[in-house]
């Protein structure tokens, strides 16, 4: 589900503190660099320059995620897309210019683009499918899935330590306290939930949402002097939107820069009415990134990350393959990505629910 597609400088070395700090922001994108020194034994200036220096080298990102449903966009849905030859790559740069699309993958298998759509209504699905991508030359065929639940959003993920070629570690249980985040937790992950704290956002809270798009951890003395208002009037608003479950800020990780050359989605057929209980099977398993509820020949959606093919066939034929319940698996690879933005700009009519 993607991350830069650029080829990271950063060596695949990454030491216990910078797996230490990585951990430490995998639930709270926007830990303070004091909280995390304190938590390590080490001093705040050694924090920010591992940070700046994981950040720069392209294997960390600290990103804003919104909640769909409360900021007025309740349908989520993925789409599979499959064009002509030679023009997959400028098919995929003009949805990822399109606001409401906020993931644009190329892929291998039965199409060539993966898409996720972020919508109004299901009238403007209709519109989209039927308007906005019947626009654009070179699109042969789509498939449209929609997500009705999300079970796990996690892009981090544990590092194995250095010399470390288990196939099997990726995949291990977590540890219970960094239980991957489930439905209702809070932005995406609460794709079928409900806010605690409904009301509508007026427009400094969008603003303070516009300033967070591409960095998470953008100070709140920033933000307030970019905004002209006060520090505690942007930590109390920050506070409302992420308790309320309207934003969630989190650490992206790079696979390719963390030693997890292979990124695959894969669609998986459950036996009735052991769909939940495989999600949270499928959910607690390490590598995994993703996993949602979908319409469509899957019953869930799971994305993945390996360090390389023996490890995911050790997935699809014992971790997945082992789980009672599940009928069949189709692997779709992961070969590039362009867009991997979940905030989007919010109209002036959007409220939490």
């Amino acid at each position: 589900m993607g991350r830069d597609e650029s080829q990271p400088s950063y060596p695949q070395d990454l030491d216990p503190l910078d797996r230490q700090i990585l951990r430490l922001l995998r639930d709270d994108g926007r830990r303070p660099n004091t909280e995390i020194a304190r938590a390590l034994g080490v001093s705040v200036p050694t924090v920010r320059k591992r940070l700046d220096r994981l950040c720069e080298h392209g294997v960390l990102r600290i990103i804003g995620v919104l909640d769909p449903p409360s900021t007025g966009f309740p349908v989520y849905a993925m789409i599979g897309i499959r064009v002509l030859p030679g023009v997959a790559r400028q098919i995929g740069r003009t949805l990822a210019s399109m606001d409401c699309v906020a993931n644009v993958t190329y892929i291998t298998g039965r199409w060539d683009i993966w898409i996720e759509v972020m919508l109004e209504s299901n009238r403007r699905l209709y519109d989209f499918l039927g308007a906005d991508l019947a626009d654009i030359e070179g699109i042969l065929t789509t498939e449209t899935f929609l997500v009705l639940a999300i079970e796990k959003f996690n892009y981090t993920w544990d590092l194995p330590e250095p010399g470390d070629v288990s196939h099997e570690a990726p995949c291990s249980e977590p540890d219970p306290d960094h239980a991957p985040p489930r439905a209702g937790d809070g932005a995406v992950a609460a794709a079928n939930g409900v806010p605690e704290q409904g009301r509508e956002m007026d427009e400094l809270d969008r603003q303070i949402l516009r300033l967070l798009q591409d960095d998470g951890r953008r100070p709140n003395a920033e933000i307030a002097r970019a905004l002209s208002v006060s520090e505690p009037t942007v930590r109390k608003r920050l506070d409302r939107l992420r308790d309320s479950g309207v934003l969630r800020i989190i650490g992206l990780l790079n696979p390719a820069a963390t030693g997890f050359l292979v990124d695959v989605f894969v669609g998986v057929r459950v036996r009735h009415g052991l769909v939940r209980r495989v999600a949270k099977r499928i959910a607690a398993m390490g590598c995994v990134t993703f996993v949602g509820y979908t319409t469509g020949p899957y019953d869930l959606l799971v994305e993945a990350v390996f360090p390389d093919n023996a490890a995911l066939l050790t997935f699809l034929s014992e971790s997945i393959g082992g789980t009672d319940g599940v009928i069949s698996t189709e692997t779709l690879h992961i070969l590039a990505v362009d867009k991997f933005k979940y905030m989007w700009d919010l109209p002036e009519s959007a409220v939490t629910r």
